[in-house]
């Protein structure tokens, strides 16, 4: 069953005073729990409307359910395919939330 919080996991980022000195991304990425508990928050949508909006064709279901089950090995095999997961998941969080605004 979704999680029906609206309060997504805040994704843990660079303090100003160290982000103000390099180059480096800002948002550091989830940890497994992190990533596991905000994938719960997919709806799991009847025409998946995510996935339709993706504009590279990301499964974004498919590797929503990945992650929300802990499987970390299925996500290696489809990162593999996709490029780097710390970027999709930010990728797909942002879809996910998007046709919700």
């Amino acid at each position: 069953m979704p999680n029906m919080s609206l309060t997504k996991v805040v994704m843990p980022e660079q303090e100003p005073d160290v982000r103000n000195k390099n180059f480096e991304e800002v948002a550091l990425g989830y940890t497994k729990e992190m990533a596991m508990e905000e994938a719960t928050r997919c709806l799991n949508c009847k025409h998946q409307p995510c996935k339709q909006g993706c504009p590279v064709g990301v499964p974004i279901p498919e590797f929503i359910q990945e992650v929300a089950a802990g499987n970390m090995e299925g996500l290696k095999v489809k990162q593999l395919v996709l490029g780097d997961l710390k970027d999709l998941l930010q990728i797909i969080i942002w879809l996910m939330e998007k046709p919700l605004n």
